[in-house]
């Protein structure tokens, strides 16, 4: 998948979920902020995971439009503390997963502003999910 397979996924009136693993991701014309961008425009989006080393900063702040993600699971290593202000936003997002390298105690603070937040995992990219060891997994009950 491609930034332009993104546009067209948009126009899709009730997408409600996307799941891209970086196996489906195509390394000469990776997902960047670009296919981003085409996500925001799908109001109904609930559940988004996307892993891809192209995805920044700049891609996470169009999501600041996706108004009912519940679920959000973003791989990256050139997301920063930048990501978790736009994530700081999204009044709905109940599930967070990060994995990445950019984050910082002063940005994690961000995802307080969460009123509906019960799950964050962060770790480093490129972690198994079963090594949990490196992942700093929070649970509200």
């Amino acid at each position: 998948l491609r930034d332009s397979d993104l546009a067209e996924l948009s126009r899709l009136e009730h997408l409600v979920e996307v799941q891209i693993g970086p196996e489906h991701i195509d390394p000469q014309d990776p997902i960047t902020e670009k296919g981003m961008a085409h996500l925001a425009n799908c109001p109904d989006l609930c559940d988004l995971s996307i892993a891809s080393d192209e995805i920044t900063d700049a891609g996470v702040k169009h999501l600041a439009r996706c108004h009912k993600l519940t679920e959000l699971n973003l791989c990256s290593d050139q997301l920063t503390d930048a990501s978790l202000e736009t994530i700081s936003q999204l009044d709905r997002l109940e599930k967070l997963g990060l994995s990445g390298t950019g984050f910082t105690d002063a940005g994690i603070r961000h995802l307080t502003r969460l009123p509906a937040l019960r799950s964050v995992s962060v770790g480093p990219y490129n972690t198994p999910v079963p090594d949990a060891a490196p992942y700093v997994t929070y649970r509200a009950g």
